[in-house]
């Protein structure tokens, strides 16, 4: 099972980790010129965490370089079995991903969450031991606040999740900095990152959210539509990434490289595997 040692240690304050969405091997080499330390292929027009098809997700695995840490969106999951289904179907891509990230389409309550959850790490576990299954959550739609306790967060941990993702189901309304307090995100953030969570925001980050996010202090920062030249369904744009990075705090000239070291050194794993590939 992966898990995850946050920048800095457990209790580091380390700037968050720039994760930015593509959609096609055509964006992988402009995002990393921006800055981007992690890629994630997505395809947007599929939902908030579509899944790519194969052939566009083995075109962007194959330009992705070696060391930079990648995840893939699996969309939403309904039940035990599609999420075994949906893993054992991902784990047979090439590129070996870091993280495998899904929904809860129908879960509401933590108990149902924890059960198809627990399938989902188990199948990752089984067919894709390199990576971690990560949890997406919707600020925008109802969860069960007991996934965001100490206990919860613990029982998560329990289940083989990796890490969370909190995110926004529309990409055409409210950011996540207008839906949630930040001292909401401090409090979902530290229960997460105390149970050894790997912790993730976004939701229609643009430059200002993200330097409203820094002292929240996440371990990563995902983006899609900011970094895009005409929206979430344009096409990413070096220029934009740089900007993005820049408002996180890091000195301008770390950009415009492929910065996988500092990002894929916060990856460990237990004896069961390694930390190894994209």
């Amino acid at each position: 099972m992966v898990t995850y040692a946050p920048p800095g240690g457990a209790q580091g304050r380390a700037l968050p980790r720039l994760l930015v969405s593509v959609r096609a091997a055509s964006e992988v080499h402009a995002a990393l010129r921006g800055g981007a330390d992690i890629l994630d292929a997505k395809e947007p027009s599929a939902g908030p965490l579509g899944r790519p098809s194969a052939g566009v997700l083995a075109a962007i695995a194959a330009e992705v370089p070696d060391g930079v840490p990648f995840s893939v969106a699996l969309g939403d999951l309904r039940s035990p079995v599609e999420a075994r289904a949906v893993v054992r179907r991902a784990a047979g891509m090439p590129g070996g991903p870091r993280w495998l990230k899904a929904a809860l389409a129908e879960a509401t309550d933590a108990a149902e969450v924890e059960r198809v959850a627990r399938a989902g790490a188990s199948a990752v576990a089984e067919h894709a031991p390199t990576a971690g299954f990560v949890l997406a959550l919707y600020a925008d739609r109802p969860f069960d606040p007991a996934l965001a306790t100490p206990a919860g967060s613990a029982r998560l941990a329990a289940a083989g999740v990796a890490g969370v993702l909190v995110d926004t189901a529309s990409k055409h309304g409210e950011r996540l900095v207008d839906r949630c307090a930040l001292a909401q995100l401090v409090e979902w953030v530290g229960c997460w990152r105390d149970a050894g969570l790997l912790v993730a925001l976004a939701g229609r980050l643009d430059a200002e959210a993200i330097a409203r996010l820094r002292p929240v202090a996440p371990d990563i920062l995902g983006v899609r539509g900011a970094a895009c030249d005409g929206g979430r369904d344009g096409h990413v744009s070096e220029a934009r990434v740089r900007a993005l990075r820049d408002a996180l705090g890091y000195a301008p000239s770390s950009a415009g490289r492929a910065p996988a070291s500092a990002a894929a050194s916060s990856v460990t794993s237990t004896p069961s595997g390694s930390a190894t590939g994209k």
